[in-house]
């Protein structure tokens, strides 16, 4: 029977490993696009004079970290890639980065 006659036949071993492959690219791409952005905080950082590090923030007696404000767009944008339809992630996204521009302008 030639090869391109024979049925197609995939075993459950195959198809994990292949789930495995890509569960795995997606973490090493996730890992490598958190890795370049926060890269890009530290050069801007540097190429401002300022002194890049992890501070404490304390925002009238509500503590959070300044990486959990900057996290809400990116949460934003990774709902709106796989729904998007989702117009108010579209505009909340939109809103949280004016408002951080905002700030930054102050």
């Amino acid at each position: 029977m030639p090869a391109s006659a024979q049925p197609e036949t995939e075993t459950a071993q195959q198809r994990d490993h292949s789930a495995g492959k890509r569960i795995a690219s997606f973490l090493a791409g996730a890992a490598t696009g958190l890795a370049t952005h926060e890269a890009g905080h530290v050069v801007m950082n540097l190429a401002l004079g300022e002194k890049p590090g992890i501070r404490k923030v304390d925002f009238h007696g509500v503590r959070f970290s300044r990486s959990r404000i900057r996290r809400a767009p990116a949460v934003l944008d990774a709902w709106r890639y796989f729904h998007p339809g989702s117009r108010w992630a579209a505009w909340t996204s939109r809103g949280v980065k004016i408002g951080m521009a905002v700030m930054i302008a102050r």
